[in-house]
C-alpha cells in the first residue's frame, strides 16, 4: 500500500488480513427482472453463451440494477452513457474504486469508481448523513452499494447461466494506482449521477477458459498500491 492510497476488505479466512464489515447477498426483490422480450438469449443451454452474447447480457444487467439500486435504495436517478468495451486491465485511476469478485460457470470481477466528491454524496444518501471527506464509513457504504448492485447483476445473469459466487468487496481509496483482471473484456457502463461521473464495468470470461483456479465465490483481482 502506498503513501497516499487505502484498501479496505475481507481476506481468505486462512490468509492474514483485517476483516472489516459484513456481507449481505447483494440481492434486490425477485420482482426487479428482465422483463419477457428483453432476453433474446432465452432457450439457450446455459454455460453455452458467447462472449458477445455475455456482453449484450452484462449490459442490460449493468443498466437496470444501477438504475434500480440508486433509484430505490439512493433516491438518486442516474443515466446511462456510452457503452464501450474494453481490453485488458482498466487504466491507472484515483479516487474510489470498489472491487467484487464472481465465480461460477463464468468468473471474473465488477468495479463500481467514481471520484471522492461523488463517493461522500452516494455514502450521504445511503447512511443519511453528510460526509465531507472520504473516510471509514465512506468506504464502507461504497462497498455496500458495489455489493447491491454487481450482486444484482449477478442474479440477473444467473438464469442464463446457472449459479455463480460473490466475493465480499475490497474498496480502494488513493491516487495513481491501476487494477489487473486475469483476461477478458471490461463491459464498460458509464453513468451521469447526481452531475458527476461514476463508472460500472464487469469482466467475466468462461470458467474453462480463464486460465486460472479460483475458488467458488472468491476471485483474487491482482492491483498496486497508490504511490
Amino acid at each position: 500500500m502506498g503513501q497516499h492510497g487505502e484498501c479496505r476488505g475481507l481476506t481468505d479466512a486462512n490468509e492474514t488480513g483485517t476483516n472489516e464489515g459484513s456481507q449481505s447477498n447483494g440481492s434486490l426483490p425477485n420482482s426487479w427482472m428482465f422483463d419477457d422480450g428483453d432476453r433474446p438469449w432465452i432457450g439457450k443451454e446455459k454455460v453455452t453463451m458467447s462472449a458477445e452474447e455475455m456482453q449484450e447480457l452484462l449490459i442490460r444487467a449493468i443498466k437496470q440494477s444501477t438504475t434500480e439500486v440508486f433509484g430505490t435504495m439512493l433516491g438518486i436517478e442516474v443515466e446511462a452513457g456510452e457503452v464501450s468495451a474494453t481490453k485488458g486491465s482498466p487504466a491507472p485511476t484515483e479516487g474510489v474504486v470498489s472491487l467484487i469478485g464472481l465465480a461460477g460457470p463464468w468468473m471474473g470481477t465488477g468495479s463500481l469508481s467514481c471520484n471522492p466528491q461523488l463517493a461522500c454524496k452516494i455514502s450521504g444518501a445511503l447512511m443519511m448523513s453528510e460526509y465531507t471527506a472520504v473516510d471509514e464509513e465512506v468506504l464502507d457504504a461504497i462497498a455496500e452499494v458495489t455489493n447491491m448492485v454487481i450482486g444484482n447483476v449477478k442474479t440477473l445473469i444467473e438464469e442464463q447461466v446457472g449459479a455463480m459466487g460473490l466475493s465480499i468487496p475490497t474498496v480502494i481509496f488513493g491516487r495513481n494506482f491501476s487494477t489487473k483482471s486475469a483476461g477478458g473484456s471490461w463491459t464498460v457502463v458509464p453513468f451521469k449521477c447526481l452531475s458527476e461521473n461514476l463508472m460500472v464495468q464487469v469482466c467475466l470470461v468462461k470458467n474453462s477458459e480463464s486460465g486460472v483456479l479460483s475458488r467458488v465465490g472468491f476471485t483474487n483481482p491482482q492491483f498496486a498500491g497508490a504511490t
